[in-house]
């Protein structure tokens, strides 16, 4: 919790650094402007409150950059800019009806949690996002695309804004100038998201694929263990992010219907666009109402989802839908990954399992992109396949592949991928020092969900460590939980490590 506010708050100071340091080059256009008009302009008078608040600007700059590079000053700059935001918002709230300056309270209530977070000591490191981002040669991304598209989604995102009260102004539209309207936004942009994960769901069952996740904003559905769990995220309360994640349901389905899955989200936001709009001017005459402004809105949102999520651009820890379709429809190594990855997720609800798969295409596609978290996954699958046929010397060179990656990507490893390592180094190698290094990492991520997996790991560490009370006790658990899961491929191979782990366990300690 404590990172994400920190990520949450640097977040604030950003966009106010943005915003503050243009302040006095917009102060100067306007002069040039002015003088013409006004010779006796006091220009000192003018600039005065520009260049202050540009001043102010570079104090929010530092104190984010300090903070992301993670300098020697990064906490007291941090409580400067959380100071500053408490100081100079107070007197506007106290003046400005409330009506205006409901955005105001973004900066003193971040200020009071910036004093409070900034103080403390970061115990948590903040992933460094640049090498994360770095484009992968033949994925279509562009470095510097991917740099400026953040920064012109907000600037198409705010002139849609002022499009639409102007809209809404026009027409005598009234839900303008209070909270409703913020409310409005919120919604708007949330249920943008809905429309667009819907996309993605109705065309990927329309081709005969299966649903297992769905995420809107906070609200999370998720197939684990072949049953249907919800999870309600507080940290995403305010976000607007979705996922879909839908899964062939044959080992040889086809990329181009993956890609018109893909396509189905951006292709509804821009139907969806159409209608609302349409709509909008329909019933632009009841201005005693806010749905006309309403639909408008959301026809705005919809069309700048539908711009944004074409762009092909390297997200965090995934890429946008253009950059997926081109993958997708490309030749190459990178499309070589795209299939691979299809036919390991059918392994989800078909027989198919790791020995199955197609290791020609896996191995030729990460040998051929080399980096990122996908190449690491598909190191792992080509690990998963020489496991299941039980050779354990070319099992353990493909381990020694993805670990070696792991250390570019850690920060997009989840928890619970972790538990993979763990049971793979102490059952290839009996290293007990490496397995507990592994499980120290898991333990860094602060794993949520103790599966079958997770028990798994739990005992291959303590027997390893010679803890065999505590190892047997994990494995009878872990075992259980894993007789429970569907009859699928995926699952069975998840057997097979518990089996494999219990031959091993049951050998004398001098053999092993």
């Amino acid at each position: 919790m404590q990172l994400w506010l920190r990520k949450f708050l640097l977040g604030v100071i950003g966009v106010e650094a943005l915003i503050f340091l243009s302040t006095l080059p917009i102060a100067l256009l306007v002069l040039l402007q002015s003088r013409v008009r006004s010779p006796f302009l006091n220009i000192p008078e003018f600039l005065l409150p520009p260049a202050a608040m540009t001043l102010l600007g570079f104090i929010f700059a530092a104190a984010w950059w300090q903070n992301r590079q993670a300098r020697k000053y990064a906490r007291a700059w941090g409580i400067a800019a959380s100071l500053i935001n408490v100081g100079i918002a107070i007197p506007l709230l106290i003046y400005l009806p409330w009506s205006a300056s409901t955005l105001l309270w973004i900066p003193p209530v971040g200020g009071v949690l910036g004093i409070y977070i900034f103080s403390r000591k970061q115990t948590v490191a903040i992933p460094r996002e640049e090498g994360l981002r770095r484009p992968i040669p033949g994925d279509g991304t562009n470095k510097v695309l991917d740099r400026i598209t953040k920064p012109l989604s907000f600037a198409m995102g705010v002139a849609l804004v002022i499009w639409w009260l102007n809209w809404n102004q026009a027409r005598g539209i009234r839900g303008q100038n209070d909270i409703f309207l913020y409310l409005q936004i919120f919604v708007a942009l949330l249920s943008t998201t809905l429309i667009h994960e819907c996309g993605h769901v109705a065309v990927g069952l329309a081709l005969g694929m299966k649903l297992r996740v769905f995420v809107i904003g906070p609200l999370e559905w998720k197939m684990r263990g072949g049953k249907w769990e919800f999870h309600f995220d507080l940290k995403a309360l305010l976000s607007n992010g979705g996922k879909a994640g839908v899964v062939p349901v044959d080992a040889k389905f086809a990329r181009w219907r993956m890609a018109a899955m893909i396509a189905g989200g951006p292709g509804i936001n821009l139907f969806s666009a159409a209608i609302f709009l349409v709509l909008a001017s329909r019933y632009a005459d009841q201005k005693a109402t806010a749905l006309p402004g309403f639909l408008a809105l959301l026809g705005a949102a919809s069309l700048w989802a539908f711009v944004f999520n074409l762009i092909p651009q390297r997200t965090r820890t995934n890429y946008s839908d253009g950059a997926q379709i081109y993958q997708l429809l490309s030749t190459g190594p990178w499309g070589d990954m795209h299939q691979a990855i299809l036919v390991v997720s059918s392994s989800l609800v078909t027989p198919l399992r790791p020995r199955d798969y197609d290791l020609v295409t896996i191995e030729r596609a990460a040998n051929g992109i080399q980096q990122g978290r996908k190449v690491m996954l598909l190191w792992l699958y080509v690990y998963q396949h020489y496991l299941d046929h039980h050779l354990l010397v070319e099992s353990d060179e493909a381990l020694l592949k993805a670990e070696q990656l792991y250390h570019e990507v850690a920060a997009e490893v989840t928890a619970e991928l972790h538990t993979v390592f763990v049971f793979a180094v102490a059952l290839l190698r009996r290293d007990a020092a490496a397995t507990r290094a592994w499980w120290q990492r898991m333990e860094a991520k602060k794993p949520t969900r103790f599966n079958s997996d997770y028990w798994m790991a739990h005992s291959a560490l303590h027997w390893m460590e010679g803890d065999r009370r505590t190892a047997e006790e994990s494995w009878a658990k872990g075992n259980e939980l894993a007789q429970k899961l569907p009859q699928a491929g995926a699952y069975d191979f998840d057997r097979h490590c518990f089996a494999l782990l219990r031959e091993a366990m049951d050998e004398p300690l001098a053999a092993a």
